[in-house]
Order: C-alpha cells, then sequence, then structure tokens
C-alpha cells in the first residue's frame, strides 16, 4: 500500500498529465433518453445515404465519414464509441446544415482509438431536441500494449466508467486515490487479450479531482488517469 501511495505521489510531482462500413440509415426511431429505443417509427428528419468508419494505421486515428441527402431541423450530430457494441459514450460531435435537400459530406476523426474492435454509432439531435440513433460501424486497431481510456462518469454521478486493451493475459489492479496519494480502493483485475468495458462505484466520493491507477503486475508497467468529481 506504501508503495502504490509513493507511485501516486511520483506522478503527481513528475507533472503527468492525462487526456482526456456499410451502408447505415437511421432507423427513425426517437429516444425519449439515451440508451433506450422507442418502438414507434417516426418520419426521419435526416436520411443517411452511407456511414463508415476505418482505422487509419498512419496516423492512429479512425476515420468516420458519413453523408446526407435531406436534413431537416437538424442541428448536430454526437459520436459515439463503445468496445462491446453495449456501452456507448460520446467522444465528440459536429454542426450539422440544418435545413437542406443536397448532399451534405461529414468528416469526424476519433483521436485516441483505444486497441480492439471499435463500434461507433450517430446520435442526431433536431433543434427541438428529439434525438435519433443510427446503425452501429465498427473498425479494429491492433492491440499492441496495455492501454486505459479516460475516466467518465456517468449520467448519475455514481459510476466511473472506462475501457481496459490487453494485448495478452495480464494480472492488474486498479487503485483509486485521492490528491494526496492516499488509496481509497483497490479492485483486482485478471484481463484476457482483448478489450473490456469496467464500470465501478463512486458515489461515496467527496467532491475533488481523484486520480485511477492501473497496475500491470507481470510487466511493471502503470497507467495512470486523473478525473473530478463535482
Amino acid at each position: 500500500m506504501k508503495n502504490s501511495s509513493l507511485l501516486f505521489l511520483a506522478f503527481l510531482m513528475a507533472g503527468l498529465s492525462t487526456a482526456a462500413a456499410a451502408h447505415s440509415p437511421f432507423p427513425g426511431k426517437p429516444l425519449p433518453e439515451r440508451g433506450a429505443y422507442r418502438s414507434r417509427a417516426a418520419r426521419l428528419p435526416v436520411k443517411i445515404t452511407v456511414l463508415t468508419a476505418a482505422y487509419n494505421p498512419a496516423q492512429q486515428v479512425v476515420n468516420l465519414r458519413w453523408s446526407t441527402v435531406l436534413e431537416k431541423n437538424n442541428e448536430r450530430f454526437i459520436v459515439e464509441r463503445s468496445v462491446d457494441s453495449l456501452h456507448f459514450s460520446s467522444i465528440g460531435e459536429t454542426r450539422s446544415a440544418g435545413n437542406t435537400e443536397t448532399a451534405q459530406h461529414y468528416y469526424f476523426d476519433d483521436p485516441k482509438p483505444i486497441g480492439g474492435t471499435l463500434y461507433y454509432r450517430l446520435r442526431e439531435v433536431d433543434a427541438d431536441g428529439k434525438e435519433y440513433l443510427s446503425e452501429v460501424v465498427n473498425t479494429s486497431k491492433p492491440i499492441t500494449q496495455l492501454e486505459m481510456t479516460s475516466v467518465r462518469l456517468g449520467e448519475d454521478h455514481t459510476t466511473a466508467n472506462l475501457e481496459i486493451a490487453a494485448p495478452g493475459t495480464v494480472s492488474a489492479s486498479l487503485i483509486l486515490a485521492d490528491v494526496k496519494g492516499k488509496v481509497l480502493k483497490t479492485f483486482q483485475l485478471s484481463l484476457q487479450r482483448g478489450t473490456v468495458f469496467k464500470s465501478f462505484y463512486v458515489g461515496d466520493l467527496k467532491a475533488g479531482v481523484y486520480f485511477l491507477q492501473l497496475n500491470d503486475h507481470s510487466g511493471g508497467k502503470a497507467l495512470l488517469k486523473k478525473f473530478s468529481m463535482d
């Protein structure tokens, strides 16, 4: 436990910073809230002709491209990513043309894709607040090392979510600590080759800044991410 605290303090003193296809027409299902479909169809405000995702190894980004031939009362597109096709999170957004019957072409690059199979979808948001989900497309990035994404809080701020990619079988631990390096929680992990979604409870934490450290027990590698509780 003492070594873990010292490792956190070493990271802090070093000033470690964190960083934070196929045809896919919109199914026309407005959402009352994120992640939940409604069965009743609605008139499509946007007509997507193509949506693709492709990993670019030269730039180490994922290139997302989509085109529309009709947009009505459209405000923006939110780009969402998942590693299991179930748990999606926003990675960025782009403004749309709004109202048009001419072809529009959109480009978005995922600058920090984690290794493994990656799933993407678009969340189209109307000016009146209605939301529509696109179909899901996927691509893959080779897993060459142990990776961990930035920590994202759930909508109720009681869970912290992240993804971990492992190049092989890895025995690891996740250590949660405060800004003073005090260890608050420890989670033991047995990882297999691939990418997994992880979620843990943080509803008992006070407002402030925290650090999550992933320790590889076999290779000695340690990854550190910072997140804040409001």
